[in-house]
């Protein structure tokens, strides 16, 4: 069979399975995509790699974050913890004790009641807000030491324990005003120490620097004009403290200059704590220091004096905030806060707050956030201003945190 017989054959079988009754419409052309749908099927490819890889860089971040917690304290702390005392006409006999209250409403949660012959003093929290230090003495000075007790509170705000940190205790007693402060993130812990048995010991104390995590401990010691109201940046990097020293130039003749410094933690022990710090303001008398609160950040300080001026009447001194209190028969109304630059003193901000508490017993405690101020005369919100919130409960403190 020839080649043109098999081709007629094959067309001759295809016809075949053609009906001619059977309608079958042509092929309908599908249009072809739009240019901008061609260009942005690529440019949505591109948005999703990035938005993955920008979720990879903040979890990595948060991840190495060495202090999540703190970052994540976007309200105001839930407690607040003081040290109280009932007093006696004999201070052996006073009774000390702690106490846990609720920041908003100021309602008692829990106490604790000293021993008898122990008396609590400085307290220090952690940015936990379950978890602060008290230094605790015999009332009697005898032995001269000092007890760091760290306490735990549980998250409906009971004490639930209560024990001295490693190391044991430290010899000396408080140094001065806000003499014990502690990191937020729990790393390290400072305390003022003076020694007993000299009149001028309040001036000579030396500050001990302990490691809360390898339990060590450092000493930086005072010359003449001591620590006070210590406080540490977030990070425990630098120490904020104010020294006093004589001073022979102010108004009036000669008397104390105090001096807001800063020192670096890793300042090694056996060093002096005025050679080794930086000077970032300096006040001379009648001026005094009432607070100084470094920010978590540690490149400001919050810092609030006040005037001691010496009644024509009396050989007791009277305080009043300077340039904002009418009058020296009335030591409350509003407080005039100023924060300073760490690195070189300078003014930032100035605010007022208005309190009707009296600066008799001075507190002055940031939390952790570093946007609220806990006073004895209630709590400011640093970024809004305005008047201070009153919290009952806080008239028997010897030092309060949150």
């Amino acid at each position: 069979m020839s080649i043109e017989d098999r081709l007629r054959d094959a067309l001759q079988a295809t016809a075949g399975t053609v009906d001619d009754q059977i309608h079958r419409p042509l092929p309908e052309r599908t249009p072809a995509p739009s240019l901008l749908k061609r260009r942005l099927v690529p440019l949505g490819a591109v948005a999703a790699v990035l938005l993955v890889l920008a979720g990879f860089v903040t979890a990595q971040r948060l991840w190495d974050d060495k202090a999540p917690r703190l970052q994540r304290i976007p309200t105001m702390p839930k407690f607040i913890f003081m040290s109280t005392v009932d007093d006696s006409d004999d201070p052996n006999h006073s009774s000390y004790g702690l106490e846990v209250r609720e920041a908003a409403t100021g309602r008692l949660v829990d106490r604790y009641k000293a021993p008898r012959g122990i008396s609590f003093d400085d307290v220090a929290a952690l940015g936990d807000n379950r978890t602060f230090y008290v230094a605790s003495e015999p009332s009697s000075q005898k032995p001269c030491r000092t007890t760091i007790q760290r306490v735990r509170v549980s998250d409906a705000g009971k004490i639930i324990a209560l024990e001295p940190i490693a190391g044991g205790p430290i010899a000396g007693t408080k140094g001065g005003n806000g003499g014990l402060a502690v990191t937020p993130n729990g790393t390290k812990l400072a305390f003022s120490a003076a020694a007993c048995g000299n009149e001028s010991s309040a001036q000579e104390a030396s500050v001990a620097v302990i490691d809360l995590v390898n339990n060590t401990r450092r000493e930086w010691l005072g010359a003449e004009g001591g620590a006070d109201d210590l406080s540490w940046d977030a990070g425990g990097n630098q120490l904020f403290f104010v020294h006093s020293k004589e001073s022979d130039d102010p108004p009036g003749g000669p008397g104390v200059a105090e001096e807001l410094r800063v020192i670096s933690a890793s300042v090694p022990s056996g060093a002096q704590l005025a050679a080794n710090s930086k000077v970032i303001q300096k006040i001379k008398a009648p001026l005094s220091y009432v607070a100084a609160l470094a920010s978590p950040d540690g490149r400001s300080v919050l810092t609030s004096t006040q005037e001691l001026i010496v009644g024509s009447d009396s050989s007791e001194n009277s305080e009043h905030s300077i340039g904002v209190l009418k009058s020296t028969e009335a030591p409350s109304g509003p407080i005039e806060f100023s924060e300073l630059s760490a690195r070189d003193g300078r003014t930032i901000r100035k605010f007022r707050v208005a309190s009707t508490a009296s600066l008799g017993v001075v507190a002055f405690k940031s939390d952790a956030s570093g946007l609220y101020l806990l006073t004895s005369g209630g709590i400011v919100d640093l970024h809004k201003g305005g008047r201070a919130l009153p919290v009952r409960g806080l008239d028997d403190e010897v030092d309060l945190d949150w």
